[in-house]
């Protein structure tokens, strides 16, 4: 999300920190079966993790190393249905949502050339949230709605070429879906109670609620639920 953003939009992006958090990544990923056992490893690594995450963050000025489309998809559900949903770590949230944005990129990343980027359409939203929370959300989206206004045309070399750097850091859904399973962690719509109608409407939705642009901007080929 956040080297779409940048190749597209021309926003900031640091290398460096996602070398530093790639690097703990791996290091985290190749213990990740011994998590379930309470092996000390695998949590120092984790906690290494999450420190080089808040670094990462300090470096930038922003959330942009650890929060993406997968925050955007929780809060969403969040603001939308908390008392249809049953009580769950945000953790167990973003697990979920990681998964979910990877099964989603992969959609969009077997496009040929750049698909449709999403227009505003708050109308849908005055449904769910206040007059006021719709307001805040409008001011947030104007400075995206404005880059993207203002974005140069990708042509199909150029989506080849993005879709490769993409493809160099990309951790697909399988990988993650494998990655979840030695850790034992909760992922599924039916563990969180989440329906797959909310998720639905987060996944067609929640763009809209933030500045930060994600693989949610892209209209996508199919239904992740199909």
């Amino acid at each position: 999300d956040w080297l779409l953003s940048h190749y597209l939009l021309n926003t900031s992006y640091n290398q460096q920190v996602l070398d530093l958090l790639k690097e703990s990544e791996n290091k985290l990923i190749n213990k990740i079966n011994l998590l379930p056992k309470q092996n000390v490893e695998p949590i120092s690594l984790l906690l290494e993790n999450l420190i080089i995450s808040g670094i990462g963050m300090g470096i930038v000025g922003n959330s942009s190393p650890a929060s993406q489309g997968e925050h955007l998809l929780a809060h969403f559900i969040e603001m939308a249905f908390s008392k249809q949903i049953a009580k769950s770590y945000h953790g167990e949230q973003i697990a979920l949502c990681t998964l979910l944005m990877a099964k989603l990129q992969e959609n969009i990343l077997i496009s040929n050339k750049l698909p449709i980027i999403k227009n505003s359409n708050f109308d849908d939203l005055k449904k769910i949230f206040s007059t006021d929370l719709i307001s805040q959300m409008h001011k947030k989206y104007a400075i995206k709605q404005q880059l993207v206004e203002d974005m140069n045309d990708i042509s199909a070399t150029e989506w080849q070429n993005i879709k490769n750097s993409i493809k160099k850091i990309f951790l697909s859904s399988t990988q993650i879906a494998e990655i979840f399973k030695k850790a034992e962690i909760i992922a599924t719509t039916e563990q969180l109670g989440w329906q797959d109608y909310m998720l639905q409407t987060a996944l067609d939705n929640a763009y809209m609620i933030r500045e930060r642009f994600t693989f949610l901007d892209i209209v996508r080929h199919q239904s992740l639920f199909n």
